[in-house]
């Protein structure tokens, strides 16, 4: 893992934001299967994580919008925990990535 990287923070399609400290994940030996990454709902899957350094702010967008929301807003919490909503999403609207400014 890199030094420089103080957290990750990951976002599903559905909007679900979690921000998790670096030292939480472990490069595996050869022969392990490593550990689950994060805990996701049934009908969501994981679109984009962005390593955090010393960005004040991420961009969330999604097919028809997008927030702009502060990286010490998002609680930091462990791997195994449920992420929290961080943009409303309707009528089939999902989100397409991360921008770190």
């Amino acid at each position: 893992m890199p030094k420089d990287v103080e957290d990750y923070v990951f976002i599903t399609y559905n909007g679900v934001i979690k921000r998790v400290k670096n030292t939480e994940f472990t490069a595996g030996g050869h022969n392990t299967k490593g550990s689950r990454l994060l805990k996701i709902g049934e009908k969501d899957t994981l679109k984009d994580f962005l390593p955090i350094t010393n960005e004040k702010n991420i961009i969330i967008q999604a097919e028809k919008s997008q927030v702009k929301i502060g990286i010490n807003t998002i609680t930091r919490v462990s791997k195994k925990a449920t992420g929290s909503s961080a943009i409303k999403l309707n009528n089939g609207n999902k989100v397409i990535g991360l921008v770190t400014i």
